[in-house]
């Protein structure tokens, strides 16, 4: 299941929602969702502005801290 994303406003880069994509239809109207942001601050988002982090590479997602760091 894919996690839910968007780039955060105060310039944390690409974050996840901490929604999935089974929860939620993206391309349904629905009110604006709220989540804390790893920036510290509540950030609301829609299906406007939020994907599915489908379609990432695995160095995209490390590059956006996204994908768990390899243990050695």
């Amino acid at each position: 299941m894919a996690r839910i994303l968007i780039n955060c406003p105060a310039g944390a880069g690409v974050v996840a929602t901490g929604h999935r994509t089974q929860d939620i239809d993206l391309s349904q109207r629905f009110p604006p969702r709220s989540f804390r942001c790893k920036c510290g601050q509540v950030h609301q988002w829609d299906g406007d502005n939020a994907w599915a982090e489908v379609g990432l590479t695995e160095s995209a997602k490390r590059a956006y801290g996204l994908a768990p760091e390899a243990r050695i």
